[in-house]
């Protein structure tokens, strides 16, 4: 489900900021990033409202996984978003 938020808020808000960005891998990366940064932030918040278990293994792979995945996934949504949800919906 959050996935799903994630493509939808590329498709109608992030996809006009790198609109000058030609290369699709390159803004997909860029909103991978900036989807793992806000997924950090949440954690944080979240940690803070609510106790959360302690991570097991080595905290270093976790993050390269955490990072790899989320730009993956940020590339996977720019090459099925070509353009924004406005110009589909309304043209």
């Amino acid at each position: 489900m959050i996935g799903t938020i994630f493509a939808f808020a590329y498709a109608f808000l992030f996809i006009n900021i790198v609109k000058k960005i030609s290369n699709a891998i390159l803004k997909g990366a860029i909103f991978g990033m900036v989807a793992f940064i806000f997924a950090q932030i949440m954690m944080v918040i979240m940690g803070k409202i609510m106790p959360m278990p302690l991570m097991e293994g080595s905290m270093i792979l976790i993050m390269v996984g955490s990072v790899m995945g989320h730009i993956i996934f940020g590339i996977l949504v720019a090459f099925f978003v070509k353009q924004p949800i406005e110009e589909i919906v309304f043209s």
